[in-house]
């Protein structure tokens, strides 16, 4: 399972690849840093139209209950197909 941390503009790319290589699992999680810092609602747009190029779906988004960070927040995406 992947787990991307937004930290640069450019961290949508590694979703890309990530579903490029097809990991059947892949969590992105943002936090107020995120927020502050880059364009999330872009990214979270551009990794939208990948969902459906490599036929991936949103499993689960919500808190992450796994970080100290109250604030930290985050999508699972699952692949559905082969």
């Amino acid at each position: 399972m992947e787990t991307i941390l937004f930290r640069n503009n450019n961290d949508h790319v590694k979703v890309k690849k990530a579903m490029e290589n097809k990991e059947q699992y892949i969590v992105v999680k943002f936090d107020e840093v995120s927020v502050n810092n880059l364009n999330v609602q872009g990214m979270m747009n551009a990794i939208q139209d990948y969902l459906v190029i490599y036929d991936y779906r949103v499993k689960e988004y919500g808190k992450d209950n796994s970080s100290d960070n109250d604030d930290m927040l985050g999508y699972l995406y699952e692949r559905v197909g082969e």
